[in-house]
């Protein structure tokens, strides 16, 4: 928890997490196929970045909960997605950053840093690639 950015507190989180489950509630039942996983992914992604003051302590490996969490979303969108789109070519420029944050990292023997980079370009990669399954 940074000292600098302090949360909303904790029974203003609790109302507006009620007012998005009143939201997934109404709008879900609407959504159909890739659609409805990316409502989820992005609901999902944001309402634990609502929780930060609780979300983004070290748990493991000095990763945190927002970090499992967003490999979680990644693995869920790449396992949806189309396995053809994985491999289009518009994709490349994305996979030359993560091969070049790899080489920075391993260079550098910079782990912590390393993963939270490859996690965030997993999550994007991810994204994606569902987006464009779901159009």
């Amino acid at each position: 928890m940074l000292e600098d950015s302090p949360g909303m507190p904790l029974p203003l989180l609790v109302v507006g997490t009620g007012i998005w489950l009143v939201l997934v509630w109404i709008l879900l039942p609407r959504l159909r196929g890739p659609a409805a996983l990316l409502f989820m992914v992005l609901s999902a992604r944001y309402l634990v970045t609502f929780y930060h003051d609780y979300t983004t302590r070290p748990l493991f490996g000095g990763q945190s909960l927002n970090s499992f969490i967003t490999l979680g979303i990644t693995a869920a969108c790449l396992f949806y997605s189309r396995r053809d789109l994985i491999r289009y070519r518009a994709i490349l420029p994305v996979y030359a950053m993560i091969a070049a944050l790899l080489v920075s990292g391993l260079l550098n023997m910079e782990a912590t840093g390393t993963i939270n980079a490859l996690i965030r370009q997993g999550l994007f990669l991810g994204l994606m690639i569902l987006v464009a399954t779901a159009i």
